[in-house]
């Protein structure tokens, strides 16, 4: 019996197949495993609201007109920080200028999201970063002003303060809804379950500090020599990738790529995928990196993420043998 090879295009539409189930069951758990071997473009925006458990509406409408009725009638002081980050987002991303309008309305509205702050403040890790960002509020007033009202309305009614790159969070998302009210709920939910753990200090799994932990004993276990090497030369390696793990890699790799990373960031539940393509990207360019001779040359091997794939990069650690 002779061996029949599948028609081009077979496992893509297979795929599209099983996506359109998925969605015709309706189940959240069904979409997050389903998003673990990524999702197809077409079916992408859908899918992750099912796997957020998010339900587009005329609920989600009234909320958003109502934080933009806030952003209308009471100005913030991070409002400046938000309008400069979202300028050079688009300034320095051709691809992303065209969504300026967008980022300004979700990133003002989410600055008034006062349910943000409240979930926040009841997740563990997080309190003694707000009190971080507090003191650093209190230290800045002007002296006259009531100190004892830091992190109020005026300030921040989310209790989240803007940093350079907060932008790119939900910069990519931009390219899945059209509907401000829509894409705004798909950044909330996001930001809550995963992006403001890579900006927060806490002993959480999917926490910034453990992601960097992850991060490092993967160098080490797979490419033990590199990881002697660049801190011989004052170039660590979480030094060079620390950026990437708070940006979830918005800004570093092509956007198809970032949202292909996100759907199993997404998939998986877990920010842990971030430092697992970190380290696989210190292996793809291991040999070059041996060759640096100072943290400038080692930064500039792995300056260009635009070219990287994410699917066989990880699958280039994760199928690795744990020794070179």
């Amino acid at each position: 019996s002779s061996f029949i090879l599948p028609s081009p295009g077979f496992f893509e539409t297979e795929r599209q197949n099983l996506g359109e189930t998925v969605l015709s069951v309706g189940e959240s758990s069904a979409a997050q495993c389903y998003a673990r071997k990524g999702c197809p473009t077409g079916l992408r925006a859908k899918l992750w609201l099912l796997a957020l458990g998010i339900s587009p509406g005329l609920e989600l409408v009234q909320h958003f007109e109502q934080l933009k009725s806030a952003v209308i009638l009471n100005e913030l002081l991070v409002d400046s920080l938000i309008y400069k980050d979202v300028k050079l987002t688009a300034s320095n991303d051709d691809y992303y200028f065209v969504f300026e309008d967008y980022l300004y309305q979700v990133l003002l509205c989410f600055s008034r999201d006062v349910s943000i702050g409240e979930y926040l403040c009841n997740t563990s890790g997080v309190n003694q970063v707000t009190s971080l960002q507090t003191g650093w509020l209190r230290s800045h007033i002007p002296n006259g002003e009531d100190r004892s009202e830091v992190g109020t309305a005026k300030y921040s009614a989310n209790g989240v303060i803007p940093f350079h790159g907060f932008a790119m969070y939900a910069a990519p998302l931009c390219l899945l809804y059209n509907e401000p009210p829509t894409l705004y709920s798909v950044f909330r939910e996001m930001y809550i379950k995963f992006f403001f753990r890579l900006h927060c200090v806490s002993s959480h799994p999917s926490g910034i500090v453990m992601l960097c932990l992850l991060f490092e004993s993967l160098v080490q276990v797979h490419q033990p020599q590199l990881f002697l090497h660049l801190h011989d030369v004052g170039a660590p390696p979480l030094r060079i990738a620390f950026k990437w793990l708070v940006r979830a890699f918005s800004g570093y790799l092509a956007t198809d790529q970032v949202l292909l990373l996100w759907d199993r960031m997404l998939g998986f539940g877990s920010t842990q995928i971030l430092a697992v393509l970190a380290a696989a990207v210190f292996i793809l360019r291991a040999e070059n990196l041996m060759e640096s001779s100072n943290l400038l040359t080692a930064e500039a091997v792995v300056a260009d993420l635009s070219t990287i794939k994410v699917v066989p990069l990880l699958q280039l650690l994760l199928f690795a043998p744990d020794t070179p």
